[in-house]
């Protein structure tokens, strides 16, 4: 991003090296499994993928062994966010969880500390051929350099850019990118 005068300017450019978009849920699920009394659990969806584009990608199932009480935790959290508790439901109230003041135990403090047991897997999906419209438009890169003629900026003129490191951006490549 260039900032010249009053009117702001933008610049697409090639990655330098393999760069992959990270997405988080828009949802969690949360199953209680009191009534599946040990047995394997099949056909339970575990998410939903938006089809926002039709690149190949990689998605990371996590699982966690939750204690009741923690797990009753969550669901009141969740039950909260999506606002899933019904008609005749109270209004939310603060969530107490297990962390506290030290120094003053009557002080309110948000939050849980949870230890879980997980298992994590990774599924590769090929998404080309699905039919319908993804939900957003890749526009081709602009292929043209940054102007460098009466241009504040020195020559030489910007093909490529790093692919910075961040919550939403990585370039090491995903386990099980095929």
């Amino acid at each position: 991003m260039i900032y010249l005068g009053q009117q702001l300017r933008y610049f697409d450019y090639i990655c330098e090296t393999d760069c992959w978009k990270i997405r988080y849920p828009e949802k969690v699920n949360i199953f209680d499994d009191k009534f599946s009394n040990g047995k394997t659990v099949s056909g339970l969806e575990v998410g939903t993928l938006p089809l926002y584009t039709k690149e190949d990608m990689v998605v990371e199932v996590q699982q966690f062994s939750l204690t009741p009480a923690a797990y009753q935790y969550y669901k009141v959290l969740k039950d909260i966010v999506d606002n899933a508790s019904g008609f005749n439901a109270p209004p939310p109230a603060a969530l107490i969880g297990n962390l506290y003041n030290v120094n003053d135990p009557d002080e309110f403090v948000l939050g849980r500390f949870t230890a879980a047991a997980s298992s994590t897997i990774n599924v590769f999906v090929e998404r080309r051929f699905i039919d319908g419209a993804p939900t957003e438009t890749r526009q081709p890169p602009n292929i043209n350099t940054e102007p460098t003629i009466g241009s504040p900026f020195p020559p030489p003129p910007t093909q490529l850019a790093p692919c910075e490191e961040s919550r939403y951006r990585t370039s090491i490549e995903p386990m099980g990118w095929q």
